[in-house]
């Protein structure tokens, strides 16, 4: 039996964590293809009607080809948690998991896509992490701990920029509950 693949985080000190603000993440490619049943797998739980995702004679003369939702950017780069030819171990880690700091929770504060180009049935997608910012020690409800700013880049079998994706975590130590004992 195989335990559940976990991210583990790196701890560290805030100056360790500057150190890799423009540093970009190795390249990591998603073992699944754009496709079509994923598509209208999304589409129908969203209770999406657009033509774009659903007919693809449509989409073919519209785009050329079926069109994959903003929604799934992220399913495009994922890779499979194990396969017969790779342990869950070897799976590339997330640039979260990558940042030596103290706290050992993270949150998803604010995320932002922005597309350059649409993203189609059959195009395979991959993503390269860049950390640009980590704010000072502040000081929240939930803890205290330090807002990382990551961009992910997303290009296709072609080379070319689809998407880049901002997003805002915050990773902290969890605040003791008020009125907990000491």
């Amino acid at each position: 039996m195989h335990e559940l693949a976990s991210y583990q985080l790196l701890f560290g000190t805030y100056e360790d964590a500057k150190s890799l603000i423009g540093v970009r993440s190795a390249p990591r490619t998603g073992d699944l293809d754009v496709n079509a049943a994923m598509i209208k797998h999304y589409s129908s739980a969203i209770e999406d009607g657009n033509a774009s995702y659903w007919d693809e004679e449509f989409a073919r003369e519209q785009w050329g080809g079926l069109l994959s939702p903003p929604g799934l950017l992220l399913t495009w780069s994922m890779q499979f948690l194990w396969t017969p030819d790779r342990a869950a171990e070897s799976l590339p880690i997330p640039l979260c998991g990558h940042i030596p700091l103290p706290g050992e929770t993270v949150v998803n504060f604010s995320q932002e896509a922005e597309f350059f180009d649409v993203i189609l049935d059959g195009d395979r997608l991959t993503m390269v992490e860049t950390l640009l910012e980590l704010s000072e020690l502040k000081q929240t409800r939930l803890g205290a701990g330090h807002f990382m700013t990551a961009e992910a880049e997303f290009t296709n079998q072609r080379g070319r920029v689809v998407a880049v994706l901002t997003n805002v975590l915050y990773r902290f130590t969890p605040a003791e509950p008020k009125g907990a004992d000491a």
